[in-house]
């Protein structure tokens, strides 16, 4: 929805991973209700390497767990061959593909051109992790050259299946590792493309905020910080705190640090605004942490300031990314 509010230049394109159910043409009814809202949506069955995704993979997952959702935006070149979505002009040669967890802010052609003179002849683009920086590491928003990756698209595959498919998160951690022995592959994805609520700035600057690490209605941890109230940490002591919740711990701080959560606050009364207006089929009813979420103002809040508590507290070890790599 935010996409064609927000991103009116691009025609939305939603994977929807079929892995396990019976074949039909039909779509779900949450694929019908995504059709209404513009998206062309297409059901996923199998992969290129499902057989070696279903070998490798699932076995070193929980048995409720289907390994196929990752890796959709490694079938990218295949959908746009099978059905013909360059010559039916529904997509260009290069693709914009982003996780499910984002919300669009402000994406026009303008934008869109310049970075795809950026990508030139490179296979793909891609941003940040959970820190600034300037190198590809985070592939929750891509831009990917289909011409450039059917070229290479034999070796990738080949390349993935020689390491068993075994890298941390998943396909992200695989792009990564053959971006390392190919770097002409890559370039870096201005950050303003794969925006953190947790690094906080002025919203008029993000073009897509991703939701990484602290999701909406998954724990309390960005409607805390949404809040605007540092004091909602206090409760929690860090010295007990490991893996995903240590890890969110530390973003939330960072979050707080940066505007006090301001920009949390402003994409989550957006989301909340969309998920309200959706009316999708099996929508939750509205939970209370959605209705205590007020309208924000900019402001700063070190977090360090109260008496109580202070971030002398914090031990990067409690919570490394080692522990929540699968979390793009």
């Amino acid at each position: 929805m935010s996409a064609r509010k927000n991103a009116p230049v691009l025609q939305p394109v939603l994977m929807l991973g079929r892995n396990g159910l019976e074949a039909t043409d039909g779509l779900s009814p949450f694929g019908r209700w995504a059709q209404t809202q513009g998206a062309l949506v297409l059901n996923v069955y199998r992969l290129e390497f499902q057989e070696q995704l279903d070998r490798f993979v699932r076995p070193r997952l929980p048995p409720e767990h289907n390994p196929q959702g990752p890796y959709l935006r490694l079938h990218v070149p295949v959908l746009i061959r099978e059905h013909h979505l360059l010559t039916k002009g529904i997509c260009s040669d290069v693709v914009l593909y982003t996780d499910c967890d984002v919300v669009f802010f402000n994406v026009n052609a303008h934008a869109m051109m310049a970075e795809q003179s950026r990508l030139h002849d490179h296979v793909w683009s891609y941003s940040s992790e959970s820190t600034m920086g300037d190198t590809p590491e985070n592939t929750g928003v891509m831009l990917i050259n289909n011409t450039a990756l059917q070229r290479i698209y034999t070796d990738f595959l080949d390349f993935g299946i020689r390491h068993e498919l075994d890298f941390v998160a998943y396909d992200q951690g695989w792009i990564v590792a053959f971006t390392e022995v190919r770097p002409s592959t890559a370039r870096f994805l201005n950050t303003e493309w794969n925006w953190k609520v947790y690094w906080g700035g002025n919203e008029n600057n993000v073009k897509i905020m991703h939701f990484h690490g602290p999701k909406p209605g998954r724990g309390a941890w960005l409607s805390c910080l949404a809040s605007q109230d540092p004091t909602c940490l206090q409760p929690f002591s860090t010295s007990h705190l490991v893996g995903v919740d240590g890890a969110y711990y530390s973003l939330v701080y960072s979050g707080f640090s940066a505007d006090c959560g301001y920009l949390a606050n402003v994409t989550l009364r957006m989301y909340m605004d969309m998920l309200d207006s959706a009316d999708y089929p099996g929508a939750p009813p509205a939970a209370p942490w959605r209705r205590a979420i007020r309208r924000g103002q900019p402001h700063r809040c070190a977090p360090g300031d109260d008496d109580d508590w202070d971030d002398d507290d914090l031990d990067d070890d409690d919570w490394g990314d080692d522990d929540w790599g699968d979390d793009e």
